[in-house]
């Protein structure tokens, strides 16, 4: 692939190629990546304004702006561009090289950030949130920060005070492959799963048994590389998530299941690229003694559902219909963009999860920010900029008449739930709109035992709603 480029630095184009792969001459400026960005009135740049500058050669620039930092990588720029350019690759890859090159950013606590969790997964193979965070507070000087929240997760059960070692196999050739049981999936959790979110896990863990899914977690899996990792280095962003996907296949399982919608989306990126080049196969070759052979598919947890099960048998099991509960299914940005990657039918307006509410007797609203952006990647660096994604959110959610929003992402989940408060201190606007998971509302129409669905660890308390509605 070659750039024909009016830039001035033809030093730039050849390292910008080499880390994204895009070509920023091919925008011609109709400016729908702007238009649908939910922090372009945050930037100095817009998206938009970013491709421009990098058409005319202005390098230090677009290295030295604000905007590659505020960007959150929801994927909407790249998702709508309609000269399907990577924009958000090329955010993450701009990212990158301003660290290389050692310009310092306007907005330090995501470069830090960025170098905090690389540590961590250096040292652990997995993130671990209070380390990370308590390494940013010191090197902040804000030894209390985010303080009131790690005492709220701790109270709930929910902070995981010493780290966990992931201990991925030194040669995946001494892994043994098996023929997995027919109901058997391979099951993927992330790091916050074991976590702050542990919740999710647990019911997930419950409610795919009652189902008769038997879910095979893979022993020493690693970080799947998240937004932090691609903003480092795009290969070390697709080498964490193919040695998971290696190990999956080595263990003889040909589908993943993924609760996480940034797991999924990290998961779905590294083999999406490796299939466009499989050369990029081959550090993560030398360093696990195993190539992976593309024979993995990667699913959310909701659509591994619908597959292994099918809505109308899930119907049949319900003991206890959510009837008169009006919900609003929040997708957030990473289950179905870009579609050329998560594989969605349907990215602006996904429907699987309100399919599955729905089958267990639920209603589920129509609303316009089912996949708006959270602003997850930027909760701890740049916690304003989430508030306000979050509180425009649930404002709609409440417009729109929901009683509770139903997540399929930990990372969502957090900021939706645990931000509530954050937004009524800083506006005093108070949502009390609880937040669960798509497992939880799923186990408890099947009758499953309120402990096994963790529902007492929600900040937002939710068993209010469900007493209210007979279902507790």
């Amino acid at each position: 692939m070659t750039i024909e480029t009016t830039t001035r630095d033809s030093e730039l184009a050849k390292e910008l190629l080499k880390e994204s792969g895009q070509n920023p001459t091919l925008c011609y400026q109709c400016k729908k990546c702007t238009s649908g960005c939910p922090l372009s009135d945050q930037m100095d740049l817009t998206p938009n304004q970013v491709l421009r500058a990098l058409q005319f050669g202005q390098l230090d620039k677009v290295l030295r702006s604000k905007t590659i930092w505020v960007c959150a990588a929801c994927q909407t720029c790249t998702m709508r561009c309609p000269q399907s350019i990577d924009i958000a690759g090329i955010m993450d890859s701009l990212k990158v090289i301003a660290q290389r090159r050692g310009i310092p950013s306007p907005v330090p606590t995501v470069p830090l950030f960025v170098k905090a969790t690389m540590r961590n997964i250096k040292l652990y193979g997995r993130m671990h949130e209070a380390t990370l965070t308590a390494e940013m507070n010191l090197r902040l000087k804000q030894l209390t920060r985010e303080i009131g929240l790690g005492k709220r997760l701790m109270q709930k059960g929910r902070l995981r005070i010493l780290p966990e070692f992931a201990g991925y196999p030194r040669n995946l050739n001494s892994v043994p492959t098996r023929t997995p049981a027919p109901n058997s999936v391979a099951y993927y959790p992330g790091c916050s799963l074991h976590a702050s979110s542990a919740e999710f896990d647990e019911s997930t863990r419950a409610v795919a048994a009652h189902l008769g899914i038997q879910l095979d977690e893979p022993k020493g899996w690693l970080c799947c590389g998240n937004s932090a990792v691609h903003w480092h280095s795009k290969q070390e962003a697709i080498n964490l998530p193919l040695k998971n996907l290696a190990l999956i296949e080595k263990m003889g399982h040909t589908a993943v299941t993924v609760p996480c919608a940034s797991c999924f989306s990290r998961l779905r990126f590294a083999a999406h690229d490796v299939e466009e080049n499989p050369d990029l196969k081959d550090q993560t070759s030398r360093e696990t003694g195993y190539t992976y052979q593309d024979g993995v598919s990667i699913e959310h947890t909701v659509d591994t559902f619908i597959r292994m099960v099918g809505l109308s048998k899930i119907k049949q099991q319900v003991k206890k219909p959510l009837a008169g509960l009006k919900v609003a299914c929040y997708y957030g940005c990473l289950l179905t963009r870009p579609a050329a990657v998560t594989g969605s039918g349907h990215p602006e307006y996904p429907m699987n999860m309100d399919y599955l509410i729905r089958s267990v007797g639920a209603t589920t609203i129509d609303w316009e920010a089912k996949t708006d952006c959270c602003g997850a990647s930027h909760s701890i660096t740049q916690t304003d900029l989430c508030l306000d994604l979050v509180g425009k959110i649930l404002g709609r959610a409440k417009e729109a008449g929901a009683e509770a929003v139903v997540v399929g992402c930990p990372l969502c989940h957090l900021n939706l739930d645990a931000r509530q408060l954050d937004i009524a201190r800083k506006t005093g606007q108070s949502f009390d709109l609880p937040i669960f998971y798509f497992t939880q509302l799923l186990g408890l129409a099947l009758g499953l035992p309120e402990r096994e669905l963790a529902l007492k660890k929600l900040l937002t308390d939710g068993q209010p709603l469900l007493a209210k509605k007979g279902l507790l």
